[in-house]
């Protein structure tokens, strides 16, 4: 294959992702995901709440069941 013959190849399957295509526009060269919508944050944000409670939750009760076991030991 020429040289000739692989530029245009090369530009035949990537001309779409080059610097000011839409695809770079997009965000999508960069390697990072795309920026959160609203509904995204808000998704987050109550998974992340519920994580919380639930790791407090597990907390308490591994506090609770480690005094019932030093009662009943002494």
């Amino acid at each position: 294959m020429s040289l000739t013959d692989y530029q245009e190849l090369v530009k035949a399957r990537y001309a779409d992702k080059l610097p000011g295509s839409e695809y770079d526009t997009t965000g999508y060269s960069t390697g990072y995901s795309l920026p959160r919508t609203e509904d995204d944050a808000s998704s987050s944000a109550l998974l992340l709440a519920g994580g919380s409670s639930a790791a407090l939750a597990l907390a308490g009760a591994a506090v609770v069941l480690r005094r019932r076991r030093r009662a009943s030991t002494h």
